[in-house]
């Protein structure tokens, strides 16, 4: 009678849910089987969760699903090669596009097509992160086939096609339904790189060239020795009572019980980008506890706070309590151990207290492996100190720091002067940031095309001569620089200044790519045309040893496409800095939708 009042207390829909079960198992409740079946991801714990023997937490009794990275691909067709794709010859993968091409693009004769050498099939590849919802924009991987002729795929497009599920049954390769669309311009490694071979040409990327058109389900299951309505209704309760979030039905809990071991979970706003930490603080929270067993536990997380080896957890678990927590996190911001001062500082960004933004940008700034995580409690606290802090960050010796602190920005506030294009482009954005750092050019290799200009008195030698077909980039020796492209026998000129930001504005109104802008840097710091710092991609990422202070550094990031941890604007699986040494293999953790492996690759 107890259990029976306090579902309907705590949830109406648990007590539907408790009522059926009820009915339908009532004959054999000892046999009665979950009705629905576990998600088929890898269980992921990301903390360890101990107790103190009286408070119950949400992590030892419960797994994730939907922790992952969601692996969806598709069988692509790249146009505009100017002679370097070729003619696949006969395999699954050929009849699969020629079927799509004729029915999603309505092309009358696809043979045809594929048989022009100013074409490719090629395989595109997508990682969903964890929460993605309908509309979020991806990167997309795109590589060529086995043993095919491809030799460049410079100026290549995707035409839109259908991103999918793919699993292997068998000898066969079976694709599920459709969960995204792929398409845009083509970035092939052989751009970002000094040394020039086949493999780089052809293996490219396509900047948020995917776009995911469902959302991805996030699942709390409860562990079968812990199972039961009761276990279930004191976790949601605890949730809810925590984390509400907004939906068409107005402002609910984060927690909705599916089953007697099921729950699932909407992510609050405020962790949008940072779901690694939303994990952390659920598995952290204590259920079923009553009022006098929380006020023992503050003044026991108070005295773990203060310990740096456990100041993590401690954060972490004061955080989930949310703002009875709040007081106990701003004592410790005088703790003399940093550590203990970043945790606490980040706790309170994640409660929308400002009072530690200051301990994040001195984080942000000197320590790599905190840096990430400043950035993220920079982005979300809603205060205008910490748009200063980002601003103040744009002067910062390391390039990391200065980079993440501009995509920060952008992603915080991006009406703020600092964050605007001052080039009118559809195809990739320029930015112009005073610093009194060292002057450096940044190119972007994940997310967004676009060029930073840190610096603002930055030239180009002028006796500089860039050649690419369709356009000339030519110095006459007196601070000058004639840009000619030609466009469908139509020449047109533009005369500027030796000044980067005047020659990219150029280059810019002449309807130049993302390509060619990224070759043109690249060339120009080889042959050392360019009197300022190249950097690519220099983004900062979790997962980092701490440093002592003489070997903090401002070294260039270069991420490829499997070690992209992208900015706080996108969130990490497993936002920890001192547990995890690597990014996560997203490779292997894509099994809820299967493997194409080689068997995708592979002809028949």
């Amino acid at each position: 009678m107890e259990l029976k009042i306090m579902l309907r207390r705590r949830s109406p829909q648990l007590f539907l849910v408790w009522m059926a079960l009820s009915v339908s198992c009532l004959p054999v409740l000892v046999g009665c089987q979950n009705m629905i079946k576990r998600g088929q991801s890898p269980d992921t714990k990301l903390v360890e969760v101990t107790d103190d023997g009286k408070t119950k937490y949400i992590g030892p009794v419960t797994t994730f699903s939907g922790l992952d990275f969601a692996k969806l691909q598709a069988i692509g067709l790249l146009v505009g090669l100017k002679g370097t794709g070729s003619d696949p010859g006969p395999s699954w993968q050929r009849d699969k596009l020629v079927e799509d091409l004729k029915i999603r693009s309505r092309i009358s004769a696809p043979q045809d097509l594929l048989a022009n050498l100013d074409t490719a099939m090629v395989k595109v590849t997508a990682l969903l992160p964890p929460g993605t919802r309908k509309g979020d924009r991806v990167d997309l991987l795109v590589e060529i086939f086995e043993n095919d002729d491809v030799t460049s795929f410079n100026g290549g497009m995707l035409l839109t096609t259908s991103l999918r599920p793919w699993t292997v049954f068998g000898s066969q390769v079976k694709s599920g339904n459709a969960m995204g669309t792929a398409e845009g311009y083509v970035l092939e490694d052989a751009l970002f790189e000094t040394r020039q071979d086949l493999s780089k040409q052809t293996r490219g990327i396509i900047l948020s060239g995917g776009v995911s058109s469902e959302d991805r389900v996030f699942l709390l299951n409860v562990k079968p020795e812990a199972k039961g309505i009761k276990s279930v209704a004191d976790i949601q309760y605890a949730i809810n009572q925590r984390f509400t979030v907004i939906t068409a039905d107005g402002k609910v809990g984060a927690a909705r019980a599916k089953t007697d071991r099921v729950v699932e979970l909407k992510i609050p706003e405020i962790y949008r980008h940072n779901i690694g930490r939303f994990s952390q603080v659920l598995v952290n929270m204590a259920f079923d506890e009553t009022p006098n067993d929380r006020i023992n536990r503050l003044e026991l997380l108070e005295r773990q706070l203060a310990e740096p080896s456990q100041a993590r957890r401690a954060a972490l678990r004061l955080e989930a309590i949310g703002k009875d927590g709040v007081a106990i996190l701003k004592r410790a911001l005088k703790n003399p151990d940093f550590e203990v001062r970043f945790e606490a500082a980040m706790g309170l960004a994640y409660l929308n207290e400002p009072d530690g933004i200051s301990i994040l940008a001195q984080a942000a700034e000197r320590d790599r492996a905190f840096r990430w995580h400043a950035l993220a409690g920079l982005q979300i606290v809603d205060d205008p100190r910490a748009i200063d802090a980002l601003v103040q960050l744009l002067n910062a010796p390391s390039d990391e720091a200065r980079y993440g602190a501009f995509r920060t920005l952008k992603a915080r506030a991006p009406n703020h002067h600092l964050a605007r294009s001052i080039v009118n482009s559809k195809k990739f954005s320029v930015h112009l940031i005073p610093t009194t750092a060292a002057p450096m050019v940044h190119i972007s290799r994940v997310k967004h095309p676009e060029l930073v200009i840190f610096g603002e008195d930055q030239a180009i030698d002028p006796n500089i001569l860039f050649v690419k077909t369709g356009l000339t980039v030519r110095g006459d020796g007196s601070q000058k620089i004639q840009i000619t492209r030609y466009n469908q026998g139509d020449r047109q000129d533009r005369i500027v200044s030796n000044q980067i930001v005047d020659v990219v504005k150029a280059m810019a109104e002449l309807d130049c790519s993302y390509g060619t802008m990224i070759e043109f840097f690249r060339r120009s710091r080889e042959k050392e045309l360019l009197s300022t710092k190249l950097a690519i991609n220099a983004v900062p990422k979790p997962g980092r040893e701490r440093l002592d202070s003489s070997e903090w550094d401002s070294e260039v990031a270069l991420a490829s496409f499997e070690e992209d941890s992208d900015s706080p604007s996108n969130g990490m699986l497993l936002p920890d800095a001192k547990t995890q040494k690597k990014p996560v293999n997203d490779e292997k953790k894509s099994s809820i939708f299967g493997k194409l492996g080689d068997v995708f690759s592979r002809k028949r």
